[in-house]
């Protein structure tokens, strides 16, 4: 009749303390020691350079804006880009005045 469920393996036998004693435990090989690493050389005092303060990222943390995602017709998304371009305005400058004025004709929320 065939077991039913896993069958578990019988452990090997244990060895005796006599036959650890004749032979050293097998390890595995030992890495050698790294080398010391050389120490940084220290910079000349007046001669280190700084970095150039860089107007790239000079954007803040804590402004008001946020980031809006709305689905408007390629028309719609062009004529507006076209329209930036032709002002020379941001778009999003832009859309605050457009939202202004819409509140200006029909009331503010």
């Amino acid at each position: 009749m065939a077991k039913k469920g896993l069958g578990v393996a019988v452990p090997p036998p244990r060895r005796t303390d006599a036959a650890d004693s004749t032979t050293p435990p097998q390890s595995a090989p030992q890495r050698p020691e790294p080398a010391p690493a050389a120490p940084k050389p220290q910079p000349v005092a007046g001669t280190a350079r700084k970095a150039p303060e860089s107007t790239v990222f000079d954007q803040t943390r804590g402004t008001d804006k946020v980031q809006i995602n709305l689905r408007v017709s390629i028309e719609t998304r062009n004529a507006f880009k076209i329209l930036a371009i032709e002002l020379n305005r941001k778009q999003d400058d832009l859309f605050a005045e457009a939202v202004s004025l819409l509140e200006a004709k029909y009331g503010s929320v």
